[in-house]
């Protein structure tokens, strides 16, 4: 459970990574800003595959303690944070201000989950 634990932190931290780069790109002006595009595409991208990983680490966990009810919750909330974002782009491809929160949010649902899970799902054995 520690490595489900780390992941989602790391999680986290990619994604406050995001929005403190986004604060600071939204700063500059000129040519220079360029330089925040591909860690732009790269952190929101590495959150999302870190988001995968650990929603699947704590999916295989709950399977093998045989926790009905948290192998539900986190294969929902998995496919919701690698769904999700894939098609809130869609439906607000016209609206990057609406699509960087919810994609946000959605994204963190397996990671958030997981963590519960790493601290409430091993009471029984």
């Amino acid at each position: 459970m520690r490595s489900v634990r780390i992941l989602a932190i790391l999680t986290f931290a990619l994604v406050a990574a995001f929005y403190g780069l986004r604060a600071l790109a939204g700063q500059c002006a000129g040519p220079e800003c360029e330089a925040y595009i591909p860690f732009s595409l790269l952190l929101p991208l590495a959150a999302l595959i870190l988001a995968t990983i650990t929603g699947y680490l704590a999916i295989g966990a709950s399977r093998a303690r045989h926790q009905v009810g948290w192998l539900v919750a986190l294969i929902i909330c998995t496919i919701v944070s690698v769904a999700g974002p894939i098609a809130s782009a869609i439906i607000f491809r016209d609206s990057p201000d609406l699509f960087v929160p919810v994609a946000t949010v959605l994204i963190l649902f397996a990671p958030l989950t997981a963590l519960v899970y790493s601290f409430m799902g091993n009471t029984r054995h």
